[in-house]
């Protein structure tokens, strides 16, 4: 029986699953699995693919020969220790689940977090601002931050008595990479306010502070004439509108005449 083997090349390993081609289909013989040699997406995995081959092929008890065709995945080449490939979220359902060690640049871990777009990471809602504003104010005043934030949290101040409405707000500032925290089954611990969200604050409050050229001149005039400038804006206004109008008039009356 003809074999074919599905090869999958990945950034630390390369694994081979072989099957039988029989009358009523595929059928899964064994695998094999050997360290990716050199870059994915390069000449250098091919040592790696045939190690793979031949350690299934030796499960299986057969030959080269008797392969008649070999899947390879689409290998896309790790630049930088950053494969280009799309970032997916997986979604856990159940209260275990399988994890390995691939040895890649990153190591052992496992993150947890909500996926947002790029273009949304600093879009604050207002109520996400106030509450970041309140704490960065608590902060320069040399409040307790945390303590802030826990009166807003646990209102009450049992324990585990979250308020549910401010814990998914804390929880919307820690993914937008605003504060730092953590979730603690429904509730949420936080830790202190990130540099980003430090920074938000004060960078929208030094821009409603300054004072556009507008504004400027403005003061300037009810400064220098004691009126109101924005009346004294209109009258010069109206003024130059009714002079424009008067010397088209009285244009076409010379013309008239003439």
């Amino acid at each position: 029986m003809a074999l074919i083997a599905g090869i999958d090349i990945g950034n630390a390993t390369t694994e081979v699953a072989l099957a039988e081609s029989t009358s009523q289909g595929l059928r899964f013989l064994t695998s094999g699995i050997v360290p990716t040699t050199g870059t994915k997406g390069t000449r250098d995995n091919i040592s790696g693919v045939i190690g793979s081959l031949m350690q299934a092929l030796d499960k299986a008890g057969r030959s080269q020969q008797d392969v008649a065709l070999i899947c390879l995945n689409e290998a896309a080449p790790v630049i930088g220790d950053v494969a280009m490939e799309t970032i997916t979220e997986t979604i856990i359902t159940e209260s275990t689940m399988i994890g390995h060690n691939p040895q890649t640049p990153g190591g052992e871990g496992l993150g947890v977090g909500t996926t947002i777009r790029l273009e949304n990471l600093d879009a604050l809602t207002p109520e996400e601002y106030s509450e970041l504003e309140m704490l960065v104010s608590a902060e320069s005043n040399g409040e307790d931050v945390t303590l802030a934030a826990f009166r807003h949290l646990c209102p009450t101040g049992e324990e585990n008595s979250f308020d549910h409405e401010y814990c998914e707000l804390y929880r919307s500032l820690a993914c937008k990479g605003m504060i730092e925290g953590a979730e603690v089954g429904e509730g949420f611990f936080f830790f202190g306010i990130a540099d980003l969200g430090r920074n938000a604050v004060m960078a929208n409050a030094a821009q409603t502070k300054t004072p556009g050229k507008d504004a400027s001149l403005l003061g300037s005039i009810e400064a220098r004439f004691g009126v109101d400038a924005r009346t004294v804006i209109a009258s010069v206004g109206c003024s130059a509108v009714i002079g424009l109008i008067a010397g088209i008039v009285g244009a076409l009356i010379g013309n008239a005449i003439a």
